[in-house]
């Protein structure tokens, strides 16, 4: 197999909307992440490409395979310039695995864009895409527009580090948008019926136990929506409606969703993140939404077992949001072992699934 260098992102997508793909490349297991991805494409018909990473003194960007690579016509395109040698070296085995594949060498110049903040768009038989505005700040439109060889190029404003941390599109031109006000209302709904609950018991139908738990989760809920209501306050950015509008004046259907819980200190924290989602077509063409467990709820010593008795946790609720756009049985929320990618990668690191996979298309 030849090997060659890449400095470009020419003519290569990534983040792509709801389509057909053969798997996703991951470079790390922590958590056995990546093990969890691959029980979901047994059933669903894509594969998990692991590439390890076995330097244990690497940095943490390693594990964000959305922003280091593109897999494009058969090619690699790498994104980080200055790291170029070491992702030679950890992709290096890629001829065991995608024996198809060579890695590009190019010595032409383009955006240096990373996945998280952007995405790829059928519009009928063009290709669209959406960017976070903090891109022109060191490219322009026509730049963008060329090295990416798409018809329209739609910049949206910031309401996090990376747009797929609040908006992630389906099909159709449907983009489904983070709505921190819905995700206050939602956790408010669960409050109410968890007060209900408790109300409609009486001594003798609850053990101690229960009782126990009943209270710390209202107390525990209390909290919960006090405080997101004050990283709602602090967050300029919690719901710019120039997001919606630009879609919308681009011909996109804007779904408004309960999407995302943080906390708010100079960045987001998030203890929950449904927007950062892997989004694909199966070989019955349905779609499929996998995306992250929550740190929410054990954050706040919320019963699962109370919330589930009350009417439902923050997954059911927004599983039943989007229902009518996936089925719930394509629906999936990836954890790890021990809550891994919910603790260490979303709410430390600032990534979930979406950041941590990078697309195949279908005929690599």
């Amino acid at each position: 197999m030849e090997i060659d260098i890449s400095t470009t992102n020419k003519y290569s997508f990534k983040g792509y909307d709801a389509r057909r793909l053969r798997g996703f490349l991951m470079t790390t297991d922590e958590g056995q992440i990546a093990k969890k991805m691959q029980s979901i494409g047994d059933q669903e018909g894509f594969k998990i490409f692991l590439f390890k990473n076995k330097d244990k003194n690497a940095n943490k960007w390693t594990i964000w395979a959305q922003d280091i690579v593109t897999i494009y016509k058969n090619k690699l395109f790498f994104h980080y310039n200055d790291k170029l040698e070491y992702c030679i070296n950890l992709f290096k085995h890629i001829s065991g695995i995608l024996p198809n594949c060579t890695i590009n060498k190019s010595n032409e110049k383009a955006p240096n864009i990373e996945g998280g903040n952007m995405y790829i768009v059928k519009n009928g038989d063009r290709n669209e895409l959406i960017i976070g505005e903090d891109e022109l700040q060191e490219h322009t439109l026509e730049e963008i527009k060329c090295a990416y060889n798409v018809d329209r190029v739609i910049t949206i404003p910031q309401m996090d580090f990376h747009i797929d941390l609040f908006i992630r599109p389906l099909d159709n031109k449907r983009v489904l948008l983070a709505d921190d006000n819905m995700s206050l209302s939602m956790l408010k709904q669960i409050l109410a019926n968890v007060e209900n609950y408790s109300g409609n018991m009486t001594n003798q139908q609850l053990s101690y136990s229960e009782s126990v738990q009943i209270k710390n989760t209202i107390i525990g809920l209390k909290k919960l929506i006090r405080d997101f209501k004050q990283a709602i306050n602090s967050n300029d950015k919690h719901y710019d409606k120039k997001v919606e509008e630009k879609l919308t004046a681009n011909g996109y259907e804007v779904i408004r969703v309960p999407g995302r819980i943080y906390n708010y200190n100079k960045r987001l924290k998030h203890s929950c993140n449904f927007i950062n989602a892997n989004v694909l077509k199966n070989k019955n063409n349905e779609l499929v939404y996998i995306t992250n467990g929550t740190l929410t709820e054990r954050m706040y010593n919320i019963s699962q077992e109370i919330l589930k008795k009350a009417g439902g946790n923050i997954e059911d609720y927004y599983k039943q949001i989007i229902s009518p756009y996936i089925k719930p049985n394509h629906i999936y929320f990836v954890d790890g072992d021990n809550n891994y990618l919910s603790e260490e990668m979303l709410y430390k690191l600032g990534g979930g699934i979406h950041c941590l996979s990078s697309e195949i298309p279908e005929n690599i």
